[in-house]
């Protein structure tokens, strides 16, 4: 049953753009179901029914209670979509998880910073070495453009157009959009593209925009480090990963008066729910004041 498993990684890699963390996810839960087939004793996809799915869900409930519900539908959607490929190709009779309905998940709201807070990032990064003013150009540009950390490590030096102030980023499914940047910022990637870069590794032959002191480009992971080491440095009151500077920079847009639709257009998202969710995020904030406002008024009535 698991020699089918390699040519749907690459038929889906083919078809649907994925990147390789995906492609390596898809393979991780499909590996992971098989597995728990194998321990079942269960020799033929002929054998597995909906009930067999049903049994599946309740031991990943059992075996690991870590496992939010988000995490358990992205795995059985991955199953889905892994056994149409195999009934289509006509090995396996059906699919189990085809009418199998998602389980509810309770939306919760990204966390995000305050301007004083980016403002004490940015300047908490001692800007004194090559890789210091590097560090602080990618906290500027993750929250100034709103950038995901994979299209932050992918940015390369001709996808920055100085003087019309705009990136050229390659998003999810390969889609390519144009993405300003404030005035000021151009003038600090120039001088890091003729100065620091060139001190952390004179060497570079890369294009890639950030570079480590290998002269290679800078890894997500890194970032991600970085992220945590400065945001304890510069005393955040959260912990500080990349993606919590793009929510800071969706959820400053709508609190400062931007159309949602546009917002969705810098982000990069393909529906326009996905992006709503920070407009629950500026009402919550709306309502916060409000009650720190009002709220001793209302009571002493």
């Amino acid at each position: 049953m698991r020699s089918y498993l390699d040519d749907f990684i690459q038929s889906v890699r083919i078809s649907h753009s994925f990147s390789e963390h995906t492609a390596d996810a898809y393979a991780r839960d499909i590996q992971q179901f098989l597995d728990y087939l194998d321990e079942n004793h269960f020799e033929d996809f002929s054998q597995v029914d909906q009930d067999v799915a049903y049994n599946y869900i309740e031991a990943l409930h059992q075996l690991n209670g870590d496992y939010a519900n988000s995490t358990i539908n992205r795995k059985v959607s991955t199953l889905r979509s892994y056994f149409n490929y195999l009934v289509k190709n006509s090995y396996a009779p059906y699919n189990p998880f085809k009418t199998i309905k998602n389980l509810k998940v309770s939306r919760t709201l990204p966390s995000f910073l305050t301007f004083e807070e980016v403002d004490r990032l940015i300047q908490s990064v001692d800007t004194s070495t090559p890789l210091g003013i590097r560090n602080q150009l990618v906290f500027e540009i993750l929250y100034g453009c709103g950038l995901r950390v994979s299209e932050l490590v992918s940015l390369r030096i001709q996808d920055i157009d100085l003087r019309q102030r705009v990136l050229s980023i390659i998003g999810k499914g390969d889609k390519e959009r144009i993405v300003p940047f404030y005035q000021g910022l151009d003038e600090r990637m120039n001088q890091y593209i003729h100065g620091a870069r060139h001190d952390i590794a004179p060497s570079a032959s890369t294009q890639t925009f950030f570079i480590n002191k290998f002269g290679k480009p800078l890894s997500a992971r890194s970032v991600q480090y970085l992220c945590e080491t400065q945001g304890s440095i510069a005393n955040l009151k959260i912990q500080l990963h990349p993606h919590v500077l793009r929510h800071t920079f969706a959820t400053h847009l709508l609190d400062n008066g931007a159309d949602l639709r546009v917002v969705q257009e810098l982000l990069g998202h393909a529906s326009l729910s996905t992006t709503q969710v920070y407009t629950h995020v500026s009402l919550q904030r709306l309502s916060d004041a409000y009650n720190k406002a009002l709220g001793d008024f209302v009571v002493h009535q």
